[in-house]
């Protein structure tokens, strides 16, 4: 257990090779379509893989099945990234204004400056082009336009913030598609490319959106962002301003309400970390939930199985964000081996919730908080290794 020899398993090369067929498929100069090619060499691979095993031809085996998953991350990364044929991208931008009907996909939320607005992710059902007639008639409109059906996702800003939109909200907006905007300048903040790693091609800015349904979602996803929502509420009404933007940043990782010279104090002082969710939040909230459980007569391992859940309705509350999956899935990997009398290494639990990250998103490989979380703990995993390993040998000496 005291040395490295856990980064040598298995686990180790597969999450590697995967990483690397992520990245391969990101640079790329194609698309989704030519994507077919990879998939027959991956069903080609896993055959020779299959007949290798069947000639007890080791090495080939082992070659074939690591070339399977190189062109498996390829191939997985190529068919998250892109749009489909039917993505709305296709329709921007858009010279007149649009009619989308679309379904509010996240928590929206209120954003302050010199005009306030709210801004969410919607899903489209369908879209309609403006005829030119009936001029600015948001309903008379619908009868004169051609309805197509879409997909993919938009992101939405609206300068009319004070109705209350929520997660499952069936709404009809009108405005122009828009692409969004690349980097202004060098190591500028590239916008497009933070809303494409979400899956986002396309944006509109808009005044006018309208209700049509209510809670059209799915039922726990909008229990999960009702709570975090009513969790804001009572803190905002426990709390005076701007404290009460520092408790929800600590707490849900929400920094949009957060004054923009606090902030920068956080910044300055080298705290602004605290802001994040992070796995020292799952951490904190494991031992409190354990600790209570076990301070109402629970056994240890029931304390742990209720915690579970509650663990990862906390990591869905806050935006399933990589630190907190990656923190979430260690604790589980970790409670279950608990229960079992079963000792696994920390460094193959690390890379199986890596593993597990990318096969749910590969595209978080390109975000900061899954790079900075896995070699954070990568770090800090391998230092104690070594640190227990040598002071074994001085005791031993």
């Amino acid at each position: 257990m005291g040395d490295l020899r856990h980064f040598k398993k298995p686990i180790f090369g597969v999450v590697v090779i995967f990483m690397a067929g992520i990245l391969v498929g990101r640079y790329l100069p194609f698309s989704i379509c030519p994507s077919l090619i990879f998939y027959f060499f991956l069903i080609g691979t896993l055959g020779f893989a299959i007949l290798g095993y069947l000639k007890s031809k080791d090495k080939m085996v082992i070659f074939f099945i690591f070339t399977g998953i190189f062109l498996a991350g390829i191939l997985h990364f190529l068919i998250c990234y892109f749009p489909s044929r039917k993505d709305i991208v296709k329709y921007a931008p858009s010279r007149k204004p649009v009619v989308i009907v679309g379904r509010i996909i996240n928590s929206p939320r209120l954003r302050e400056g010199k005009k306030k607005r709210v801004s969410f992710i919607i899903k489209p059902l369908w879209l309609e082009i403006e005829s030119g007639e009936n001029g600015g008639n948001f309903r008379s409109c619908l009868t004169k336009q051609n309805r197509k059906k879409v997909d993919g996702k938009v992101w939405v800003t609206s300068f009319f913030p004070y109705r209350y939109y929520k997660y499952g909200d069936i709404v009809r907006i009108k405005g122009k598609l828009s692409i969004p905007r690349g980097a202004q300048g060098k190591n500028r903040f590239n916008w497009q490319r933070y809303l494409s790693y979400q899956g986002i091609w396309t944006e509109i800015t808009t005044g006018r959106v309208e209700i049509l349904e209510r809670n059209k979602g799915n039922p726990i996803l909008h229990l999960i962002f009702s709570t975090g929502k009513w969790m804001e509420d009572e803190i905002d009404k426990l709390l005076p301003y701007p404290y009460s933007s520092i408790l929800k940043g600590i707490m849900l990782g929400d920094k949009e309400d957060l004054p923009s010279r606090v902030l920068d104090n956080f910044r300055t002082t080298g705290t602004a970390h605290v802001l994040v969710v992070s796995g020292l939040h799952v951490g904190l909230l494991l031992f409190i939930l354990v600790t209570l459980f076990r301070f109402l007569r629970f056994p240890r391992k029931i304390s742990f199985c209720l915690s579970l859940p509650v663990i990862f309705y906390y990591a869905l509350m806050t935006g399933l964000r990589p630190p907190i999956i990656r923190a979430s899935l260690m604790a589980t990997v970790g409670i279950i081996c608990y229960l079992l009398d079963r000792e696994v290494p920390l460094p193959v639990i690390l890379f199986l919730a890596a593993f597990v990250v990318l096969i749910l998103d590969p595209l978080s490989l390109f975000s900061v908080s899954f790079q900075l979380s896995f070699l954070a703990v990568g770090g800090i995993i391998s230092s104690l290794l070594i640190f227990r390993k040598n002071l074994s040998f001085c005791l031993d000496g």
